[in-house]
């Protein structure tokens, strides 16, 4: 075990000067090569951050010398870790090698990096199989006292650097924390370590990985002449040092008092002279949220009181706070009341589940109950995320594959149209029809855990992963995600409602505070999440690398205000300490700490075993953790003639694993019925559309023409070199085929008998303009993409770096309708762009939004184009005149190594915050034109008959607070219908359309032109 070293300084070993002439490697500093450090990065965008904080692992080496035997210590030291570092078959390095001159005597630090953990392994088995290095470290044996070892990994915010020179002062700081306290340590921490850098320099900072946990350690080296400095100044070198430290952390004195840190360098119970803070949190209540104009009824919010979990901070509330526990009780069988959950045509009630569940759990070990919670590794079994079979249960283990549009990273699968599009369309048949057809799809390929629906609101508008949810609006979302989840789980497949909560932007997602008042997350970030739970979703996914720590979010909201029985699992290698499981994580994903990593590694697995041992995680949390998660697998059915795995994730293509499973049916049809009902007319002039047998036409732009690659040829399709119909990450599934709009357009030219043409090169914009002038259509392509933030395309490292259309196309557009009276434009975007140079032009006489519409692409949009289906959709979010009418905001390179995200407009995203100062926008939240036109009137509102006549709901109308019991924010009738709005409508035109509102049965909307 390494000894905690208070406010020890260390001054780098020198070693004799035979050694510095021959070899030099002693005191030099060795972090790795340019070259390993470009693998390094290459590694971790290729394998979606697979070490969260970075590929290298430092080794610290602690030895107690013998006071009389210092000096032979030093000589053989020399030689053992020069024998390392010549050694090329180890691949270890020497980041330096430091003496203790201050603190504990007669002791040196060895700070070694391997390559990763399997890194570490290599090293040391290598090690022992070398009859020199033995030989070399049998040499050092005499000269100690005790030696301790431990491993550690550098902190996001600070990566280790080399010391300026040789030589010098340096000074080791170390702490040990209490567990779980590692998210609110570092948020105080690191403005500290922040403001001491004007006065020396940062080597590094680490925590503990294996060795002593809940240890960190920060190194300096102060300048040659740091004692006249520190003089001039009129302080001491740990004077000046305290002073900064208390300064900076005052905020965390109360945290401290209460037994947060265990042991520290130095006592910040007094912060320094002048220096004050004030730290609040105050929670408050929801309020009526206003009705939607999607729906003819619309339900009360739901009503909450909280408060935070917070050592030492107040907080205050206009209503008696409820506080949440510390740990996630295991959920009793037999007390929740079904009519809590809408059943989604599961074989089973959550109680039934719950029941076998618990029987299923009883005669388990807490090892075999551990081996339910932690997944065996990437890159170890056949899927993103598996959790181990145990035949001694019949329990054949669980497949988790990605994603919210198909299943990923295997072949003879669909690709549907993105979450984005499904919200476009407003259709709850739809939206439910293309989550059975997912459902379908990952269930015959034996997944039993599809990690989808994703459901974050947008806030952003360049954010990276708004593609993948469903719009800016929190019943929208809400509601898409209801019916998704409904279909998926009427197939056996288990949903994954993600990512839980506020993951709202790509850059520095994993290193970030999202700053959130108590009302907006309930009303806006929090209800889609809650409309999962009230489908009877069977998982959650937990974003972010401390999140699963967080107790508020996941037993405080989630498992007790909206009573969800299932589990929650990380993120991949978002699990950050064993006592996340105290905090309401119930299983970690993947298992292991990177790629290729066994569970060994994971901070489950045996640590929580162990720690369940120790009566520092209660048996009865563990059986609640592995009662969740089977009865996940008993609601959907999945212990009865469940399919068995039948691909492979590394091998998507190849090799015996695969068995290439066709699971496609007749899935096509509904895709391409999803895709036009999701394309929105914004702009329709001039009759342009529907197209009426144009004699001639030209397709303009990359956009229409299929990719040069093929549509599956890049990585995660991590780049766009054809027509867009998937954006890029995790998100994505391969493409069985794509048909382009190009490929469609000359099917229907050739049964029209038009002359049709084409120019792709988008920044040939005279060759563009040759072939549109003259022609009786020109149809001109744009896209602009976007993704995960684990890849980076054209410099976007997933958030889009501006708002405006990709390769040239907003140019593209101007040059084209410079001779083309009649020029019609297609886009296909993972969110709003800015249209302000050439939506007004009189020569754009149609634009057409097709967002990312999957396979059918060509044959869905061409079916709009020509007719054949009159246009219903609307837009899911606020299409703006200029970026920053938005207010809302990607935190690009902010400076702060954890950059805080003030989600300081509260309510007010997208439409509300247009609403709000009387912004105009371009295109409005729910714009959406048709070939039709419909005629209002007679408009009433009036409460519901349906509406709930208990003493809870007419204690909510008087404006009192409805008690926080478990489960409370799923009563029927907070959900019941409020308000019953009723008016005339008619087709006042001259093509039959669709009403998307009504309550009776309506026809599908492939409807053909009447006129």
């Amino acid at each position: 075990m390494i000894p905690i070293l208070r406010s020890s300084v260390v001054r780098q070993a020198v070693p004799r000067a035979s050694a510095i002439q021959t070899r030099g490697l002693l005191n030099s500093v060795l972090y790795g090569s340019e070259k390993a450090k470009k693998e390094g990065e290459l590694e971790i965008q290729q394998y979606s951050r697979l070490i969260g904080r970075g590929k290298y692992i430092h080794g610290f080496e602690v030895h107690h010398v013998k006071a009389d035997k210092v000096e032979d210590y030093k000589k053989a030291a020399d030689e053992h870790y020069h024998a390392l570092l010549a050694d090329p078959d180890l691949h270890v390095k020497l980041t330096g090698s430091w003496e203790v001159t201050v603190g504990q005597l007669d002791t040196f630090v060895h700070i070694l990096e391997y390559e990763n953990y399997g890194g570490y392994d290599r090293t040391t088995q290598a090690a022992r199989e070398s009859p020199k290095i033995r030989a070399t470290e049998t040499a050092l044996r005499p000269y100690l006292i005790s030696r301790n070892q431990q491993l550690c990994q550098e902190f996001a915010f600070l990566p280790s650097s080399p010391p300026r020179e040789q030589g010098g002062v340096f000074e080791l700081r170390s702490y040990t924390l209490q567990p779980g306290s590692l998210l609110e340590w570092e948020n105080v921490w690191r403005r500290g370590i922040e403001a001491r850098q004007q006065f020396v320099k940062p080597i590094g900072a680490w925590f503990s990985q294996v060795g002593r946990l809940h240890e960190v350690h920060h190194l300096w080296q102060y300048p040659p002449n740091a004692g006249a400095y520190l003089s001039r100044a009129g302080l001491t070198e740990f004077s000046m040092v305290r002073v900064v430290l208390a300064a900076a952390l005052v905020a965390s004195v109360a945290a401290a008092q209460n037994g947060k840190v265990l042991e520290r360098a130095e006592a910040l119970t007094t912060p320094a002279p002048g220096a004050s803070a004030t730290v609040t949190r105050v929670s408050t209540l929801t309020t009526p949220a206003s009705i939607t104009s999607t729906s003819v009824t619309a339900a009360p919010p739901v009503i909450t009181t909280t408060t935070t979990a917070f050592p030492g901070v107040t907080s205050t509330s206009n209503s008696t706070p409820s506080n949440t526990t510390a740990l996630s009780t295991p959920m009793p069988t037999g007390t929740l009341p079904d009519d809590y959950f809408i059943k989604g045509n599961t074989p089973r009630t959550w109680s039934q589940a719950l029941a076998l569940a618990a029987k299923f759990i009883a005669p388990m070990s807490i090892e075999e109950k551990t081996a339910l919670t932690t997944g065996v590794g990437f890159g170890s079994s056949r899927c993103v995320g598996n959790i181990i079979d145990q035949p001694k249960y019949k329990f054949p283990g669980l497949c988790l594959q990605d994603s919210p549009l198909g299943v990923r990273l295997t072949d003879r699968v669909s690709a549907f149209t993105a979450g984005i599009n499904a919200a476009a369309t407003w259709d709850r048949e739809l939206i439910r029809a293309r989550g059975v057809a997912l459902g379908e799809e990952f269930r015959g390929k034996g997944v039993n855990v599809a990690l989808g629906p994703a459901m974050n609101l947008a806030r952003v508008a360049a954010g990276g992963r708004n593609w993948e949810g469903f719009g800016a609006d929190p019943y929208l979302s809400g509601e898409a995600a209801y019916e998704t989840i409904v279909g998926m789980q009427s197939t056996g497949v288990q949903a994954c409602a993600k990512h839980y909560i506020n993951n709202e932007q790509e850059i520095k997602r994993d290193a970030s505070s999202s700053d959130v008042d108590d009302r907006a997350q309930h009303e806006m970030y929090a209800r889609p999440f809650l409309r999962s739970v009230a489908a009877g979703v069977a998982s959650f996914m937990f974003n972010g690398t401390y999140a699963c720590e967080n107790d508020k979010l996941l037993n405080g909201i989630l498992k007790t205000e909206y009573g969800f029985p299932g589990y929650v699992m990380s993120d991949w290698w978002a699990t950050h300490s064993t006592e996340s499981a105290n905090r309401g994580l119930d299983m970690e994903m993947p298992g292991g700490l990177g790629w290729g990593i066994p569970s060994t590694s994971a901070w489950l697995g045996g640590n929580l075993t162990q720690w369940v041992k120790d009566g520092r995680i209660p048996e009865a949390r563990l059986t609640d953790m592995a009662t969740r998660i089977v009865a996940g697998w008993y609601l959907t059915g999945q212990e009865k003639g469940y399919p068995a795995v039948n691909f492979n994730t590394p091998t998507i293509d190849s090799g015996p694993l695969n068995l290439h499973v066709d699971v496609q049916g007749d899935h096509y049809k509904g895709i391409r019925e999803m895709g036009a009902a999701s394309t929105i007319l914004l702009k329709n002039t001039k009759g342009a559309l529907p197209l009426k047998k144009p004699v001639s036409l030209v397709a303009i732009g990359s956009d229409a023409a299929p990719p040069l690659r093929g549509p599956n040829g890049f990585t995660d399709r991590a780049g766009v070199d054809g027509t867009l119909a998937m954006a890029w990450g995790s998100g994505t599934s391969e493409f069985p085929y794509l048909i382009s709009p190009l490929e469609a357009l000359q099917v229907r030219a050739k049964q029209d008998h038009t002359s049709i043409s084409w120019h792709t090169l988008d920044w040939d914009t005279a060759g563009a303009k040759t072939r549109a002038a003259n022609k009786d259509v020109a149809i001109v392509f744009i896209n602009s993409d976007s993704g995960e933030g684990y890849l980076t395309v054209d410099g976007n490292r997933g958030d889009r770096n501006n708002l405006t259309a990709w390769n040239n196309g907003d140019n593209l557009v101007q040059e084209v309708a410079s001779v083309n009276s009649n020029t019609v434009v297609v886009v296909h975007s993972v969110g709003p762009i800015i249209m302000e140079s050439w939506i007004d032009n009189p020569n754009v006489t149609a634009v057409l939004w097709a967002g990312l519409p999957g396979q059918e692409s060509g044959n869905a949009l061409v079916d709009v184009l020509y007719g054949a289906v009159n246009p219903s959709a609307k837009l899911p979010y606020t299409i703006a005149k200029q970026r920053s009418d938005y207010g809302t905001e990607v935190v690009y390179d902010n400076s702060d190594s954890i950059p805080h995200i003030p989600y300081s407009e509260g309510l007010f995203v997208d439409y509300r915050h247009f609403d709000k100062n009387n912004i105009t926008p371009r295109f409005a939240f729910g714009f959406g034109l048709s070939y039709t036109t419909y005629s209002y009137a007679n408009l009433r509102v009036s409460k519901s008959a349906k509406a709930s006549t208990g003493s809870e709901a007419s204690g909510w109308e008087a404006g009192k607070v409805v008690s926080n019991v478990k489960g409370a924010s799923l009563a029927p009738w907070l959900h019941a219908p409020y308000y019953e709005v009723s008016f005339d409508i008619k087709n006042a035109g001259q093509v039959a359309g669709l009403l998307n509102f009504t309550s009776k049965p309506r026809l599908r909307p492939t409807l053909r032109l009447t006129n």
